[in-house]
């Protein structure tokens, strides 16, 4: 992998799974009040979910439009973060972080993400070579 590729794939990691989300999430609620309940996960796990889901959409978009590139995808995405960010720059700054409360759900959540992670991030059965591992 070159360096330009290298570089280009750190910089679209926050912006695709996780900034995305944030400023869309943050631009979409309308009271903060509602939210004091809201524990540590809920607080970075819905805007990592926001932030897949339309990566996902603009993604499947540029595929069917035949353009699809981690450059293209990326540049979509700051065409969107960026304005939105401006337009709800109050709302973006975090009042304070929830406490962390270990629920019965909050380990199910854990749990949940930890097997998720093993499941999709198993190791190749080929790590070396350009075949495909199930020819």
């Amino acid at each position: 992998m070159d360096v330009l590729s290298t570089l280009l794939t750190v910089v679209a990691i926050p912006f695709m799974f996780f900034l995305l989300g944030y400023f869309t999430y943050n631009a979409l609620k309308l009271n903060k009040r509602k939210e004091q309940g809201a524990t540590v996960l809920e607080a970075i796990l819905l805007p990592v979910l926001t932030s897949v889901v339309i990566t996902s959409w603009v993604s499947m978009a540029l595929l069917i439009l035949g353009v699809f590139s981690l450059f293209g995808v990326l540049v979509v995405i700051v065409i969107y973060t960026v304005p939105v960010a401006v337009k709800f720059r109050d709302r973006l700054i975090p009042r304070g972080m929830p406490k962390i409360v270990l629920e019965k759900r909050t380990l199910f959540l854990i749990l949940l993400v930890v097997v998720v992670v093993v499941l999709f991030f198993r190791p190749y059965e080929e790590t070396l070579g350009c075949g495909d591992g199930y020819a």
